[in-house]
């Protein structure tokens, strides 16, 4: 959450030095035709970032509802429906891509895992 927060600041700042640096560029036709660009300019600005903070969010609430999911109904049982929905909206060959790319996450979680279980089964070792 507080990352979000940092890229949602970070996205904020950047949009207000771009638009303190168009504004600079346009000050000098100080004509109502520069004011007028600079408040529709601003206006435009509010919406990006207020729909970049709607959409922040919606992620971060998908990834809540994903995560209960995950726990109410159990690894193997998400796994095995997303497994079937890719299977359906992917091509052949866009699901073998993603079949290798979940397999190799599969075990590099497996392999990260098993250390961490030996690490904690030596640590346990260590204070008998």
């Amino acid at each position: 959450m507080a990352d979000d927060q940092n890229k949602h600041d970070n996205l904020r700042q950047f949009v207000s030095d771009e638009c303190t640096a168009q504004a600079a560029e346009r000050s000098d036709a100080n004509t109502e035709d520069a004011m007028l660009d600079a408040e529709r300019m601003n206006n435009f600005y509010q919406r990006a970032l207020n729909e970049s903070e709607r959409m922040s969010k919606e992620v971060t609430k998908s990834h809540v509802q994903r995560s209960e999911l995950h726990k109410e109904l159990g690894a193997d049982m998400f796994e095995s429906w997303t497994q079937d929905h890719a299977q359906q909206v992917l091509s052949s060959e866009r699901y073998e891509l993603w079949s290798n790319e979940e397999e190799k996450a599969k075990k590099a979680l497996q392999q990260l895992e098993n250390t961490s279980t030996c690490d904690d089964e030596s640590s346990d070792d260590a204070s008998h």
